[in-house]
């Protein structure tokens, strides 16, 4: 797996996590392509897209929901204002700790620790996480080989605080009879606890993923970063009343139903992430989504991310409906939304879909529908598009097959393209036969005819993740 500081990934021009990356820019006309100054490779272009003027669509009757966990009534919600640009958090970096061998190691280290303890340990096949306590700074247990890992089947984090779970291999082992919302990973009722650079494995059970990766509930300032999640039915949930979740900088692939699916959460940070190659199962019922909003959100942001089909099966991308909520009353509504620079290649309707919603900024988006052999996804139901419902919604600078709002939506500067007139906007640098997408606009199109009009470009700023296929840690 690739370290952090090893992706390219540059949404404003800033370099990525740890090291400066130095890149020359070569300008054409509109683009911006992006290369390694020492190798002169190509590794991106930068473009923010144009915008033409749309009156707002009437808002598609939503896809219907699962059943989810039980959500309690969310928490009182602040004033309504954008969140902010955070500031990056640090990644822990263990290199100096007390060494242990086995589990049995483990256990007696860990019954003496007070906080600020950072534990190597050694590969090995560790079985179930130790308990666990509150401790007053951070304690970190961490591989001291991250190239081969320390391996646990089942951590649940209850009651905890100032925890940290840095480059394991957290590895689900299935049973026959498990049901697939199997939990073997989890974070409950506890306080900053930080998840870095882990490898969370599912399982496959008649060809597709098992088990539920991750279950944060009822707890405050969980960090999940740089970790990778594959093979499972979901990725990572949230439920209870969650409070400061930063769900950062992961690679979600080959996941059956939800990639990640927050619940009822006051302040809640999705950055970075790359979603792609999820696998269906046939004949599940499987309610599928890259990101599936599944309780009260305030105070969220959605940047940066890559949503892309890849190989596999379609699903929804970023999506929101009114099943899991009450909106009878304004206390069922999510409240200060931004949703900015992402990018979004798929093969479903449903791009951005959120309602009901107070306060929602969706700005700077890219969505390209990837045409799939799959009968359901012919036709204008297979063109990502941009539904927004609600009131206080700003809906601005993106490029998609649609972009719709309630009565009263500010809609600006945005390109409604359609996938014939790809060739003419785009310049394919990435394609299905690749085995990933990657696309940037032309010079000389709609996209530039309307990024004049708003007098800055429009869309996302387009860069992959490099190297591919790697994952982020």
């Amino acid at each position: 797996m690739a370290d952090p500081k090893d992706l390219l990934w540059d949404s404003n021009n800033q370099p990525v996590a740890d090291r400066e990356v130095a890149v020359a820019r070569v300008r054409a006309g509109q683009l911006e392509m992006v290369t390694d100054e020492k190798t002169g490779r190509y590794v991106g272009v930068h473009l923010r897209g144009g915008d033409s003027v749309a009156d707002p669509e009437p808002a598609p009757e939503p896809e219907p929901e699962p059943e989810p966990d039980p959500i309690p009534e969310p928490e009182p919600e602040p004033s309504p204002e954008p969140t902010p640009e955070p500031t990056p958090t640090p990644t822990p970096t263990p290199g100096t700790g007390q060494a242990v061998a086995n589990a049995a190691e483990l256990r007696a280290a860990l019954a003496s620790a007070t906080g600020g303890e950072t534990f190597l340990l050694a590969p090995g096949d560790y079985g179930d996480m130790p308990r666990l306590g509150q401790y007053a700074s951070p304690v970190t247990i961490a591989s001291a080989d991250r190239k081969n890992p320390a391996r646990f089947s089942r951590a649940i984090l209850k009651g905890v605080s100032n925890v940290a779970l840095d480059g394991l291999h957290l590895k689900y082992a299935y049973s026959a009879g498990d049901a697939a919302s199997a939990n073997r990973f989890a974070v409950l009722n506890s306080q900053d606890v930080t998840l870095t650079r882990n490898l969370f494995e599912g399982a496959i059970v008649n060809g597709a993923g098992h088990g539920r990766g991750l279950q944060i509930r009822d707890s405050i300032g969980t960090k999940v970063l740089g970790n990778e999640f594959k093979t499972w039915w979901k990725a990572c949930s949230t439920g209870g009343a969650c409070r400061d979740t930063v769900f950062n900088d992961n690679d979600v692939h080959h996941i059956r139903s939800d990639g990640f699916g927050p619940g009822d959460t006051v302040g809640l940070e999705c950055r970075r992430n790359w979603f792609h190659d999820n696998v269906a199962l046939d004949g599940s019922g499987d309610h599928k989504d890259m990101i599936q909003l599944m309780g009260v959100i305030v105070n969220g942001v959605f940047a940066d991310n890559v949503f892309d089909i890849g190989v596999g099966n379609l699903g929804q991308t970023l999506f929101s409906g009114t099943g899991q909520r009450d909106t009878s009353t304004s206390a069922g509504f999510h409240k200060n939304l931004l949703i900015e620079r992402n990018i979004v290649y798929n093969a479903q309707t449903n791009g951005i879909a959120i309602h009901a919603v107070d306060g929602c900024v969706v700005r700077d988006n890219t969505l390209i529908a990837i045409p799939v052999s799959d009968p359901k996804a012919q036709g204008g139901v297979a063109w990502p598009k941009i539904n927004i419902t609600g009131t206080n919604i700003e809906i601005a600078r993106n490029i998609a097959a649609a972009v719709s709002g309630s009565s009263g939506a500010r809609i600006r500067h945005n390109a409604e393209l359609l996938p014939d007139t790809y060739a003419a906007e785009f310049i394919r640098h990435a394609d299905t036969a690749d085995g990933y997408h990657e696309y940037s606009p032309a010079p000389g199109g709609v996209i530039a005819s309307v990024s004049a009009a708003a007098g800055q470009p429009i869309g996302a700023p387009i860069m992959y993740r490099y190297p591919l296929g790697r994952g982020v840690r």
